[in-house]
């Protein structure tokens, strides 16, 4: 494994959901061996206040109560309406 880059990447909601699912998994997991399980499991080095706020109630919505949730929308980092949806739409095509 090449070593961990120094430079800062966002995390989808899918890495939180990892993160979420495996802590109800393993409910007696500190929170910095959770930091130690996702930085091995992803390469993404996070630390332990990035792990408190994914398990406060802020990512509650990730929770799979709800399985209508697609995975374009757990990968995708923003969260906020556009400005211009036609102007994002031609952007993107």
């Amino acid at each position: 494994m090449e070593p961990l880059s120094k430079r800062r990447k966002a995390l989808t909601d899918a890495n939180r959901l990892k993160i979420r699912l495996y802590h109800r998994q393993h409910p007696k997991a500190s929170q910095t061996e959770l930091t130690t399980w996702f930085t091995a499991k992803s390469g993404y080095n996070v630390n332990q206040s990035i792990i408190s706020k994914i398990l406060s109630p802020t990512f509650a919505y990730l929770d799979p109560q709800d399985s209508k949730k697609d995975k374009q929308s757990l990968e995708s980092k923003r969260k906020t309406p556009a400005s211009w949806p036609a102007l994002e739409a031609a952007l993107f095509e």
